[in-house]
């Protein structure tokens, strides 16, 4: 088994960043970005 040092180790946080990213990304768009309501929601 492996060791882990740091918490950005873990295979489980590296997959949220990148869907943390991915959000980031749709909620870019000019379209989405003029609801302010559901951005904050999300």
């Amino acid at each position: 088994m492996a060791k882990i040092s740091r918490f950005e180790d873990l295979q489980s946080w590296q997959k949220d960043r990148q869907l943390t990213n991915f959000v980031y990304d749709l909620t870019e768009h000019p379209k989405f970005a003029k609801d302010f309501r559901l951005c904050g929601q999300i």
